[in-house]
């Protein structure tokens, strides 16, 4: 073989940076994908939770026949949802909804219910 002064030498560097630079994208790429997927998981769990104190507190509000002004917390595997229930006139109440999840996120939803119509009027997401 003939002596080819190291031409393969700067080739092979080349391919291997190649290589390690691909490498380092997609692992950048699996981890912000990663945090993405528990981000959205979080969103949908505290969604969900409010949804379910949602229905508890109407079907409560619904069978009873007198509105009680209290406050109150609804606990669940993946969170806890807290009420409030406010006055507005004879008609309506304000209920307001703090949920936050065990992974520490948190919302707050806002809702008219109509005491004489025993439903709910208007839905206000912050």
């Amino acid at each position: 073989m003939k002596n080819e002064r190291g031409s393969v030498l700067p080739l092979v560097m080349i391919l291997a940076s190649v290589f390690l630079v691909m490498a380092i994208s997609a692992a950048e790429l699996y981890i912000s994908e990663k945090k993405f997927h528990k981000e959205t998981k979080e969103k949908l769990v505290l969604d969900h939770l409010i949804r379910l104190a949602t229905e508890e507190l109407l079907l409560e509000l619904q069978n009873t026949e007198e509105a009680d002004t209290s406050d109150g917390i609804y606990f669940y595997p993946n969170g806890d949802v807290y009420y409030q229930l406010n006055k507005l006139n004879e008609d309506e109440l304000l209920i307001v909804l703090f949920g936050s999840t065990k992974g520490e996120r948190k919302a707050e939803v806002k809702f008219r219910y109509s005491l004489l119509g025993k439903n709910m009027i208007e839905w206000i997401e912050k």
